[in-house]
């Protein structure tokens, strides 16, 4: 159809056609609404933005709030799955699973943001604005194995092109596929995870939040102080989730012995 035809109408009947899969009809339409006001901004023959007005909630796709998590079973078939993956995709989801950062974060991930001498990775931007990741041993590791396969490149985890690493998508479908969880899980439930087991072993929400790089929200000097404050607080945390997730990873979480990543 010719943009500046394309009605109100036919914007709710393409998205009601997704209406099964909510979170990408609305991704759609976000991306449609921005297309449509770049062509108004433009001059371009449109009279009317079809996609203004539009809400979830009287086209039927009003996502619900994701609470996925992993359990312990889940998290140690999925690591394990993870030694049939190539390198630079088995050592992203590994730091996912360890840091509890962002996928995007990972991906643009730079040689220059890291210190291996403070074991700090400091990321200058994020959703909530810069943020520290204290790095455990593992991390160390996993990070160093990186550096043969990105050249002299300034991201860690080099895509074909010479760019970051790209969607990953393809991959987490591949590991689904192989491992075949009876419910489906995303990249980000990957990040709720992390949280949800930082709690169990009875780390501080403040703290939890401040691994995650979340703001807390009221005095602005509070929130500065949550997220270079607690540097400390948050590299127990990580430390003590390392510990776990080695146990739950080796399958010994119930007997107590931790046998670790690290030769």
């Amino acid at each position: 159809m010719h943009a500046g035809n394309i009605t109100r109408t036919d914007v709710k009947k393409f998205l009601k056609s997704k209406k099964d899969t909510p979170y990408r009809a609305n991704r759609d339409h976000a991306v449609m609404r921005l297309i449509f006001a770049w062509a108004m901004a433009e001059d371009r023959p449109i009279l009317v933005n079809p996609c203004e007005g539009i809400k979830r909630k009287h086209i039927g796709t009003t996502e619900k709030k994701r609470e996925r998590v992993l359990s312990a079973e889940e998290v140690r078939t999925f690591w394990t799955a993870l030694d049939k993956e190539r390198p630079i995709i088995a050592s992203i989801f590994r730091l996912l699973l360890l840091t509890g950062v962002r996928s995007d974060e990972a991906k643009k991930a730079r040689w220059n943001d890291l210190d291996f001498e403070e074991r700090l990775w400091r990321i200058p931007n994020t959703k909530k604005g810069p943020h520290e990741v204290p790095l455990t041993e593992s991390v160390v590791a996993i990070l160093e194995s990186m550096r043969p396969l990105s050249g002299n490149s300034e991201y860690v985890f080099l895509g074909p092109i010479g760019k970051p690493i790209g969607n990953l998508q393809k991959a987490k479908e591949r590991i689904q596929k192989r491992i075949q969880l009876k419910e489906d899980w995303r990249i980000h439930d990957l990040r709720r995870t992390v949280a949800t087991k930082l709690a169990t072993l009875g780390i501080p929400r403040d703290t939890v939040s401040a691994v995650l790089g979340h703001t807390l929200g009221g005095n602005p000097t509070t929130d500065i102080y949550e997220r270079y404050g607690r540097l400390p607080e948050k590299r127990a945390a990580l430390e003590k989730w390392e510990r776990r997730l080695e146990q739950i990873a080796s399958g010994e979480e119930q007997k107590g012995t931790v046998v670790p990543f690290r030769s």
